[in-house]
């Protein structure tokens, strides 16, 4: 081995010293260090640089026959080019790392040919085109990936981003001619459950468009254009609006096909098809969540919006199942169902029910034994003036039945009791005629009954009563157009010895607008007067809840106890009134359960009324309008349960309060207030105010008043504790405590500019003003007084005029200045100056002038201490006036 250093020369001549020195490692430095053991020939300099032969374009170009690997320096594209064999010259990056575009090379590898890693926020690689491409993967085989995206950070493994704004081109385009995907987003290993396999996205920056977008285009492809498949216990496909202010639907699903499919398993909008026997599933299930009752309100609605077709279709197709068609509950305090006809000049049932086998055509069945509302409710409004009652009924029933015997109506009650309101058919005619039952055997030349009465008890068969003592009409009118008798009443037990017919009357009857109506469904169709469509009364002596004049019980797990509606929409009557002439309570609303969860009573307002209105008509009455007591622990973190009361508007859109308080007095004490708050254990708080909106700009409390009097005051009578603590982030911040002393760990900031302490004056503290400056009285202990002389050693300060900081010895910090004045001894106070002494310049000393309480210019030859007041801040060159001092005195 042999080590060159030095000059030229000497490099030279190694070179030339023959073969065996060509064949050794070669070494070029400054430093005496031996060749890198791989090297042939190692250079190193720290001042110079290796310098490659240079030539142009044309005379690289020129090289006959160039070895594979020769490198030089083209001057013309100041690029180093190298020779490989097979593909000719190749240039290499320039000095900025940048590819000399186009690039294209072929190369047989089992490893990555091109990898790029960024350990910064910017992008690894990107492709744009004005073309039609602007990043372009494909592979040879099924399982591998054109192009593959991995992100293991939780961002996006592909983004693919389009301007166009004309026809819809792709940012991100999938191609598939072979078995395999046009697009393949896939989850690998996490196993968080957050991740996404393909993510839709549009929004972002106010931008506008479809998230996704599947099409089938070809008319005859039978293939689904989006399909959903889970192998998990998770939904096949979930579509959610986050947006609460949305009134689009979340869902669109038209169909423009014919629908002929005979069992309706194609051509529909929408098909969905649970396979499950062993277990309970749905096959579509809706739900809504929402406080209104309108009928575009529902879990599932359906319309028929064409001249023919079903709102909603329901069939049980398996003919040996007993599975319903239909069935429908109620776990709420609504109706189970309502139909409707609309248009009035519909002729068409508004419920029709058909059977074509063996059973009921409708079963009506009320299973709860404690129930003592009506089963079923009919009401009709129309005319009914149809001659033979076939139409205008309430209700129609008619049995075609000349092979058995059965009733057109059967009603049956099952009880104890014998008074009237427990009747098998219970009928009532409200208004100025008609009938409470009207029966009639219709047909000429039968024998048939219009009506039968019988008992197989001990009660009596049948009761007629006049209530109105001024009715002059018969109990009971029996007319026969007949031979026969007009009425037979026979007894038929020989034996028997009592009346075959009693009749008594005990009352007055002397609540003559309410006579009519008990217990059941009855319709008082009455403009003129007043009258209820239920009566109930009962004289008792006790007070429990079986003592009613109307006693309603939902027994079953739905259902109203009572339900009452005003269903006028544009009239003002009451949808329920109650009051009481004795002593008892007007109303009682209990829940018994302890497990109840539900309101006791829960208040629900669509109009713009107030949800409730508890109103005092009494001037005299000095108790509570409203007693709200609970005894439950309270215990929900935020509040929002576990209270005596619990107020909330939801107003996102106009200014309201959660709870308002008002009272109209004369009284000024304690008791008097709007709202009043008291907590009377060892703890809680009579009143409690939080904003709990982390990024909103409201305040938890904020205390106006318009009155003569204080806004806002605190008092503490207890022995220990703070009159006040303030808080930030739970921390204390600042502290009154109880004998008026202040703590403040951020210091303190008035917007006064001065420090004063309130003196008493000589004379009426009426003829002094803001600014005059004041001396310490000669003939009165702790009294101030204007000043009359200038150069006086007696001066204390100035009438203040806002001060930041007063200072008394008033035993209470709320007392008023009467017949002191406010004289400020430290800080800016606008100040009385006069020119007797010339123009006042910033920073002169100013002293007391002959003019009472006005101060000027002092000479500084003649200044003495304890006469300078301060320093002026403004320049003053009138009569009189007023300008700022930085009052000081010394």
């Amino acid at each position: 081995m042999t080590q060159i250093k030095g000059s030229v020369l000497s490099l030279l001549f190694l070179l030339l010293a023959g073969p065996v020195l060509l064949q050794a490692q070669v070494a070029i430095n400054t430093d005496a260090s031996s060749p890198d053991a791989s090297a042939m020939l190692d250079v190193k300099s720290t001042t110079k640089g290796l310098l490659a032969p240079r030539l142009t374009t044309a005379q690289r170009t020129a090289i006959a026959s160039p070895a594979d690997g020769l490198w030089v320096y083209d001057t013309d594209t100041k690029n180093f080019w190298y020779y490989q064999t097979g593909t000719g010259w190749q240039q290499m990056p320039n000095s900025s790392g940048a590819l000399i575009l186009p690039y294209a090379a072929t190369l047989n590898s089992v490893s990555t040919l091109f990898a790029l890693t960024n350990t910064g926020s910017g992008m690894a690689i990107s492709g744009s085109s004005t073309g039609t491409t602007g990043m372009y993967g494909a592979t040879g085989t099924i399982s591998g990936a054109g192009l593959l995206g991995d992100n293991l950070n939780g961002g996006e493994a592909v983004t693919g981003r389009t301007s166009s704004s004309g026809t819809p081109t792709g940012a991100v385009v999938g191609r598939n001619d072979g078995p395999g995907y046009g697009v393949y987003g896939f989850i690998a290993t996490n196993t968080s459950g957050t991740g996404i396999g393909v993510l839709g996205r549009v929004g972002i920056s106010g931008s506008t468009g479809i998230a996704g977008h599947f099409e089938n285009l070809n008319a005859s492809n039978g293939g689904t254009a989006l399909e959903a498949v889970t192998n998990g216990t998770g939904s096949g496909a979930t579509i959610v609006g986050t947006n609460n202010t949305d009134t689009f639907n979340i869902l669109d699903v038209t169909a423009n096909g014919p629908g002929v499919i005979a069992n309706h398993s194609h051509g529909n909008a929408g098909n969905f098809f649970i396979n499950n026997t062993s277990g309970v599933g749905a096959g579509v299930r809706g739900e809504t969540n929402s406080i209104f009752g309108n009928n575009g309100t529902a879990g599932v609605y359906g319309t028929a919006s064409g001249t023919g077709g079903y709102g909603g279709y329901f069939e049980h197709s398996n003919a040996t199942g007993f599975g319903m068609a239909l069935y429908a509950n109620t776990n709420g305090q609504g109706v189970v169902s309502h139909f409707e006809t609309v248009p009035a000049n519909n002729s068409q049932p508004t419920l029709q029910v058909v059977t074509n086998g063996t059973g009921n055509g409708a079963t009506i069945a009320g299973t709860n034994n404690t129930d003592t509302f009506n089963i079923l409710d009919v009401t009709a409004n129309g005319p009914g003036v149809i001659a033979n009652h076939l139409h205008g009924n309430a209700g129609n029933f008619f049995m075609n039945n000349t092979s058995g015997v059965g009733a057109g109506v059967r009603g049956e009650v099952n009880s104890i009791f014998g008074n009237n309101g427990t009747a098998g058919v219970y009928g009532i005619a409200s208004g100025t005629g008609g009938y409470g039952g009207y029966f009639e055997h219709s047909n000429a030349t039968g024998f048939g009954m219009a009506l039968y009465a019988n008992t197989s008890g001990q009660g009596v068969v049948g009761h007629f009563e006049t209530v109105p003592t001024s009715n002059s009409q018969p109990t009971i009118q029996v007319v026969t157009n007949g031979t026969g008798n007009g009425a037979t009443i026979a007894s038929t037990n020989n034996t028997n010895t009592s009346n075959i017919l009693n009749v008594t009357a005990n009352g007055p009857g002397v609540i003559a607008d309410h006579s009519q109506g008990n217990a059941g469904n009855f319709f008082i169709n009455n403009t003129n007067g007043v009258g209820a469509g239920v009566r109930g009364e009962t004289n008792s002596i006790f007070g429990n809840n079986g003592a009613a004049g109307v006693y309603g019980i939902a027994s079953g797990t739905g259902g109203y106890g009572g339900y009452f509606e005003h269903s006028n929409a544009t009239g003002f009557g009451m949808a329920l009134y109650a009051n009481t002439s004795g002593q008892g309570v007007v109303g009682h609303f209990e829940t018994v359960p302890t497990s109840n969860t539900q309101p006791t009573i829960q208040v629900v307002t669509n109009g713009t009324g107030n949800g409730a209105t508890i109103v005092n008509t009494n001037n005299t009455n000095t108790s509570n309008i409203l007693n709200v007591t609970t005894n439950g622990p309270g215990v929900i973190a935020d509040h929002s349960q576990g209270n005596a009361g619990n107020f909330f508007v939801n107003n996102t859109t106009a200014v309201a309060a959660g709870v308002r308080g008002e009272v109209n007095s004369i009284f000024g004490n304690g008791g008097t207030a709007g709202v009043y708050g008291v907590a009377s254990g060892t703890g809680g708080y009579a009143g409690y105010f939080e904003h709990t909106e982390t990024t909103g700009f409201g305040i938890a409390l904020q205390v106006i008043t318009n009155d003569l009097g204080t806004a806002m005051v605190v008092d503490h009578e207890g022995t220990s504790g703070d009159v006040a603590i303030f808080q930030s982030a739970g921390f204390n911040v600042a502290r009154v405590d109880k004998t008026g002393k202040g703590f403040f760990d951020g210091g303190t900031q008035n917007s006064g500019a001065d420090v004063a302490e309130a003196f008493d004056v000589e004379g009426s503290s009426k003829d002094y003003e803001p600014g005059d400056v004041l001396l310490i009285s000669t003939t009165t202990d702790r009294t101030v007084v204007k000043c009359r002389e200038a150069y006086s050693p007696l001066v204390a300060g100035v009438y203040a005029t806002k001060p930041g900081v007063l200072l008394t010895e008033e035993e209470s910090a709320g007392s008023v200045l009467i017949g002191k004045v406010p004289m400020g001894v430290v800080g800016v106070i606008p100040t009385k100056v006069c020119d007797e002494n010339g123009p006042i310049h910033r920073g002169d000393i100013l002293v007391t002038s002959s003019r009472p309480g006005y101060a000027m210019k002092a000479d500084l030859e003649k200044l003495k201490p304890g006469q300078a007041i301060g320093k002026a801040l403004e320049t003053f060159d009138g009569g009189i006036g007023k300008i700022k001092v930085l009052v000081n005195v010394k």
